[in-house]
């Protein structure tokens, strides 16, 4: 009586809650003193109607993510077997461009053969990505002109054509899931735009698995919207200082 003749404006579906809730008053029955009287009831009926609005609250809000908490693990999961499957097809790897405009960096790429720019990370910082061979062609090119070289210890060329295999099964797992339409535009690294529209959001999410990360890109863009404060979540502040190194006005933090 106490739970379900409150009045909500619109109740999510609960059935989630039911097995949980038991638990909830049980364990309050089991401390309620009889011999304490109404006062006690009263209690008893104020926190447990406060406990099932909190719990409904945190399901409601758990209902309107774009995407569900659990099924977003899953498909990092899949993302990074996919990628792992297709680094077996060839012998690739990536490597650290430092010192160089993006400009001389492209032009490098585009004249060796299965080589692209992976990554944007700051000015002044590109990785690149393709076969082993081609790897060491522009590492080489990048040298003479001036650059500094870091192949990195990765088994494969991520962010580019060398993924399309892992792409396919990407695009299955992202088809599958359900995405609710966001209530802010979400900036993509695969254009560096803002976008709220699903089908177009999960199209990117694609691409952006065959195509370069546009991180400085996307930070100038984000800057250029009026966003001044960027917030890492997780160890670490690598992308603190890439932030800074793009715009050193911006307020970083990390949680």
């Amino acid at each position: 009586k106490i739970i379900y003749t409150y009045r909500f404006t619109s109740l999510p579906n609960i059935d989630s809650l039911k097995d949980e809730c038991k638990i909830w008053l049980t364990t309050i029955l089991n401390k309620y003193d009889p011999n304490k009287g109404s006062k006690a009831f009263s209690y008893f009926s104020v926190i447990t109607k406060n406990w099932f609005i909190h719990k409904v609250k945190q399901t409601t809000k758990r209902n309107q993510r774009e995407v569900d908490y659990e099924d977003a693990l899953k498909l990092v999961l899949i993302r990074a077997r996919a990628m792992q499957k297709a680094c077996k097809n060839n012998k690739t790897t990536m490597a650290a461009i430092l010192g160089l405009d993006d400009a001389l960096v492209n032009s490098v790429c585009d004249n060796i053969p299965n080589v692209v720019p992976a990554n944007y990370n700051c000015p002044g910082q590109i990785v690149i990505s393709g076969s082993k061979n081609s790897i060491d062609k522009a590492c080489e090119s990048i040298k003479e002109i001036g650059g500094k070289t870091i192949v990195l210890p990765v088994g494969g060329a991520f962010h580019s054509s060398y993924m399309e295999s892992a792409k396919k099964e990407l695009e299955d797992a992202i088809t599958s899931l359900k995405f609710n339409k966001p209530d802010k535009p979400i900036y993509q690294n695969f254009d560096a735009n803002p976008h709220i529209d699903i089908e177009k959001i999960k199209k990117n999410l694609i691409n952006q698995l065959t195509s370069p990360v546009l991180w400085t890109q996307t930070i100038n863009k984000l800057i250029a919207d009026d966003y001044k404060s960027f917030i890492e979540c997780g160890p670490g502040r690598v992308l603190q200082g890439l932030v800074k190194k793009i715009n050193r006005d911006m307020d970083v933090s990390s949680i």
